[in-house]
């Protein structure tokens, strides 16, 4: 602000205000734009984070179905021989299938090899009777205690079993 000597009117220079209010101007529009930009940024991320989510989505369902699908033209038995410390010599063979439920087989005493021909004659009865579909055989899917020779025993049947029928597949757990 300059006076004038002799006069009585107060002149007020406003070039360096409106300087200033421009530069002010100028930083806040350039700000709003870097902010704006921002912005846009996240929100195409964000876009993108949703069509990855779905596009697993739509994945997962076709998967799911495709699952159910198999699991209608697959066979599947679940074959366990737990043992109980405190009697070893009566163990039973379990046999879980989805259409026939379960049925057992007593390995009672020293001699056994009965009670495992019972067992193969069962399981190639069931493979025969589902020779138009894969049979996926599970041993011990429980991860039940179970005693090597019992182990050895079941493995050499389903590996003969294997031989003999070309649907037998041998399944694990997958954790």
């Amino acid at each position: 602000m300059r006076r004038r000597k002799g006069q009585g009117d107060v002149v007020i220079d406003l070039t360096s205000l409106l300087d200033v209010v421009f530069i002010v101007l100028l930083v806040l529009l350039c700000g709003q734009r870097a902010e704006t930009d921002k912005a846009k940024d996240l929100m195409d991320k964000a876009m993108e984070e949703m069509q990855e989510a779905e596009d697993t989505k739509d994945l997962y369902n076709n998967m799911k179905n495709a699952s159910d699908n198999i699991n209608e033209h697959v066979s599947k038995i679940a074959i366990s021989v737990p043992y109980d410390k405190t009697e070893i010599t009566k163990r039973n063979i379990r046999i879980l299938s989805d259409d026939k439920g379960e049925n057992r087989f007593e390995l009672v005493g020293v001699d056994v090899d009965k009670s495992f021909e019972g067992f193969k004659d069962y399981l190639s009865a069931y493979i025969q009777s589902n020779s138009g579909e894969p049979v996926i055989i599970f041993l011990n899917e429980d991860q039940e205690k179970i005693l090597y020779r019992d182990e050895r025993k079941v493995n050499e049947i389903i590996g003969d079993l294997q031989k003999k029928y070309d649907n037998v597949y041998l399944g694990y757990e997958i954790e």
